[in-house]
């Protein structure tokens, strides 16, 4: 079966090979396990930050803000929370919200951003888009968001609901599985009905909002798909 590589790949610097990904210009907060100030989180609606103390001129700032401080932010910059942090490792960094008796874990191995109460058991918040540091480390980390196959997507071959397994451009019987491939998430699918054999193979951006792919037929002819999600 003659499967195409629709998205071209980036030369980066595994830190993960299940999710998170470095420059070439490794972060050495990172490389050492002890996260500094100046780091922020990034998520779909907002941030993690922990702010600068002290800025290139050897300066203090942001004096109301205490070490070991981390602050979620939305998505215009206001700030939403605060955190203690209470553990730093090379997985990540957990922190503690005791108005809210709130943990929130940045777990940078797989990019997701969790969060739980005294007593429970951590749930999923978001999912990591990027992280930045402190200049000249910018750009230090980024992940894949995983695409949302709960709602509808359409395509130039018609509309797809996962859910159900309906694909109106190929009959009402799609079964397949989504993986997370090297960079982005990917999804691998086939028919059993419309154009029977037939296998469906794409590859979502790094938003986990469009994919592009191709189906190929029982006689390896290939056909270009590309789509969006219907927000």
């Amino acid at each position: 079966m003659n499967i195409k590589t629709v998205l071209a790949a980036t030369t980066l610097f595994l830190l993960n090979p299940v999710s998170g990904y470095a420059n070439s210009e490794f972060c050495g907060f990172f490389q050492r396990g002890l996260p500094g100030d100046g780091i922020e989180v990034v998520f779909e609606s907002g941030s993690f930050v922990r702010p600068l103390r002290m800025n290139t001129h050897g300066e203090t700032i942001n004096t109301d803000v205490p070490e070991h401080t981390w602050l979620e932010l939305r998505s215009d910059g206001s700030r939403a929370f605060t955190f203690r942090e209470t553990i730093i490792d090379h997985t990540g960094v957990t922190m503690y919200d005791p108005s809210r008796d709130v943990f929130i874990k940045l777990d940078l191995k797989t990019g997701r951003i969790l969060y739980w109460q005294s007593g429970g058991t951590p749930r999923l918040l978001y999912n990591m888009t990027a992280v930045n540091g402190p200049e000249p480390h910018a750009n230090c980390l980024s992940f894949a968001v995983p695409p949302d196959l709960s709602k509808p997507w359409k395509s130039n071959l018609g509309m797809i609901d996962w859910t159900k397994g309906w694909f109106e451009g190929a009959g009402s019987d799609l079964r397949g599985s989504l993986a997370q491939g090297p960079a982005n998430w990917n999804y691998r699918g086939k028919f059993g009905e419309g154009i029977a054999g037939a296998v469906i193979t794409i590859e979502f951006d790094a938003s986990g909002k469009s994919f592009s792919g191709y189906v190929d037929d029982a006689t390896g002819q290939s056909t270009l798909i590309r789509g969006s999600r219907v927000d």
